[in-house]
């Protein structure tokens, strides 16, 4: 089980406000990758705006998310006629909405990333919803023999995902918080004179009492 970070103690602040109960929020963040590879891309026959989908894929046997890439081999509408656009799709998801980041590329011959384009945000996702580029890369610079993005006319994309996956809370309760203030108070008092500690005594009975009861 990992540790809970904490604020430091009361005695340990030199400046600014105490709060009387803190919250620390932690978002799990999962990373995962797929690649997906097109054979005979050149042979592909879809026009301007139809659809060739990857199988589904998640991060794990577990992740009930499920993803897939969707590629227009001759681009989304007029504007990206000349480009294929890349997207990546939520399949199916549990929740009501899911934010994760992605990074897609192409791999080359010799297995190496290029091309790569990747979001610049956490976009959020619904069932059904897709985020990618509608210019992803030219046409004619993809087909181009002399640039080696399709060995054996083989389309390899790659994608990179970073998914949040819920929120987790840990709470410092009221009660916690009056012991830490009792602690801080009991250090302090060992540096102060004698005849101080009469002053301060009804202080700690008051918090020690606080601590008993809540």
């Amino acid at each position: 089980m990992s540790r809970v970070p904490s604020p430091p103690p009361p005695a340990e602040m030199s400046s600014g406000p105490v709060a009387e109960s803190w919250c620390y929020t932690q978002i799990k963040v999962v990373k995962f990758s797929y690649m997906w590879t097109i054979n005979n891309f050149s042979f592909c026959r879809e026009e301007m705006g139809e659809v060739i989908k990857s199988s589904t894929f998640s991060s794990g046997a577990n992740d009930k998310l499920k993803w897939c890439l969707r590629v227009n081999p001759k681009g989304l509408d007029e504007e990206s006629k000349d480009y294929l656009s890349l997207y990546l799709l939520l399949v199916s998801c549990p929740k009501a909405e899911v934010r994760a980041k992605f990074k897609f590329s192409i791999l080359n011959a010799k297995g190496e990333e290029t091309k790569a384009m990747e979001s610049q945000r956490a976009y959020r996702f619904v069932q059904g919803k897709d985020w990618g580029f509608k210019k992803f890369i030219r046409r004619d610079f993809l087909l181009d023999e002399a640039n080696g993005l399709l060995p054996d006319d083989k389309l390899t994309l790659f994608c990179e995902i970073k998914s949040a996956l819920f929120l987790k809370d840990f709470e410092q309760p009221f009660t916690q918080c009056v012991w830490r203030t009792l602690m801080a108070i009991k250090l302090a008092l060992a540096t102060l004179p004698l005849k101080y500690h009469g002053l301060v005594f009804p202080v700690l009975v008051s918090l020690h009492s606080l601590c008993v009861h809540f």
